[in-house]
């Protein structure tokens, strides 16, 4: 009996050594009804690129159009709806590009800037892109015009023309038109507003005198600018009997 009870616990002693040699894998193996543990997934950054702007800026200017007699600033407005607007570039003729939403344009009293001249200019947003060039006349007159006439021969009850003319080297035409004749003594005896004239062409009004003697005539101008005759020339008018 006693070998006997030796020989179980042996037999029993191999099974549980046995048992413990199975590795853990196994065991999990070994039962399907247990979920494994799954590791979280490891975070990464957007490869989505930031959005750019390749549209250039738009921009326009209150730039006049007519002639001006006096110093003004043209004044630039600007949009881009992307990067926005970095600066305006802008520039007379040939003189060196400004920056800023203004350009100051000169017109002295002398004359020395009186003409016909170039603004250009155009807008940067601040991804780097320009807008084409764009371009506006503009027209400086500081100097009023010259009236002339032309002395003439008339006789009492008989029509004569009275000729006159308006130089002006820029503005192409003449307003508020008037010539006014006196006597010898100096009194009007005519007046007549003549409107809009073309520059630097003759023109001639009529006018039938009832009494002799020496008159003159004298007329008044304005250019486009706005500018009054800077100088007006008097014409003779002598009146004989019929």
């Amino acid at each position: 009996m006693a070998l006997l009870a030796l020989a179980c616990v042996a037999t029993l002693a191999l099974a549980c050594a046995a048992l413990l040699a199975v590795p853990c894998a196994a065991w999990a193996d070994a039962s399907p009804d247990v979920a494994p543990v799954l590791a979280a997934p490891a975070a990464t950054t957007s490869d989505t690129p930031a959005p750019t702007d390749t549209t250039p800026p738009t921009s326009t200017s209150d730039a006049p159009s007519g002639w001006q007699n006096a110093p003004f600033t043209v004044t630039f407005t600007a949009h881009d709806d992307a990067s926005g607007v970095a600066t305006v570039w802008s520039w007379l003729d040939d003189n060196t590009p400004q920056s800023g939403p203004q350009l100051a344009v000169p017109a002295p009293a002398d004359g020395s800037f009186d003409g016909i001249h170039t603004l250009t200019w155009y807008a940067v947003d601040n991804a780097g892109n320009r807008e084409a060039p764009q371009t506006a006349v503009l027209r400086i007159d500081t100097t009023g015009p010259t009236t002339i006439g032309k002395t003439v021969t008339a006789f009492t009850g008989h029509a004569v023309q009275l000729d006159y003319e308006a130089l002006d080297a820029l503005s192409p035409q003449v307003g508020a038109v008037a010539l006014v004749l006196t006597d010898s003594r100096g009194k009007v005896v005519r007046r007549v507003a003549l409107g809009t004239k073309n520059a630097n062409a003759w023109y001639a009004t009529p006018w039938t005198p009832s009494a002799t003697g020496t008159y003159r005539y004298t007329v008044s101008a304005r250019d486009l600018a706005g500018n009054a005759q800077r100088g007006a020339t008097p014409a003779k008018v002598v009146v004989k009997g019929p």
